[in-house]
């Protein structure tokens, strides 16, 4: 007998959001970040059991022949702890921008100016691809309430839509900055 699942139970939507929700960006971070902070131990702890052999590293006449075999270690925990270093900056990095990015929205959504705005095109974002496939990207057309300017914005990627041409969708702007503005699409 086969479970059935019920898709409109309030618990299955909210694991349903969640599972869509990952942004790959932060996913990186995270991923980036774990490999850099695991690298930067082992490059620490290598360094630190051989630690009477640090001295040695800067010694000229240790390199003028072959590297003794007891410098390896402290060698390679240096690499290590260097390697474990820019995957961490790489992955700190991935995850301010995403940081960045979700205050911005918080705060455009606290303070901005709400309008609407009209789909003038769905476009594949040949910019990206993911095992064979192009995101979407809607395109929409809106005038911004503090200049009376009627933009072309570029609203999120997506994967599937149910949009069309001429749809209406919200659009905020903010109203300190014309360059900065978020489209919210309902689908």
């Amino acid at each position: 007998m086969r479970a059935r699942i019920d898709m409109n139970h309030p618990l299955t939507q909210a694991a349903d959001k969640r599972m869509r929700a990952v942004d790959p960006r932060k996913l990186l971070g995270l991923i980036f970040g774990g490999i850099g902070l695991l690298f930067l131990v082992l490059g620490v702890v290598f360094v630190l059991v051989s630690a009477d052999k640090l001295p040695l590293l800067a010694d000229p006449e240790i390199w003028a022949g072959d590297t003794p075999d007891e410098l390896a270690l402290p060698m390679v925990g240096i690499v290590f702890a260097a390697i474990g270093l820019i995957f961490a900056v790489m992955g700190g990095t991935f995850l301010l921008l995403c940081r960045r990015q979700r205050l911005l929205r918080e705060e455009l959504l606290r303070y901005g100016t709400r309008t609407t705005g009209a789909v003038v095109d769905i476009v594949l974002d040949r910019h990206y691809e993911v095992n064979g496939r192009h995101p979407l990207r809607i395109m929409v057309q809106a005038q911004n309430p503090h200049t009376g300017e009627l933009r072309t914005l570029r609203g999120p990627m997506m994967w599937e839509t149910s949009l069309v041409t001429g749809d209406a969708v919200d659009v905020i702007f903010d109203p300190m900055d014309e360059k900065k503005y978020l489209v919210i699409l309902q689908d």
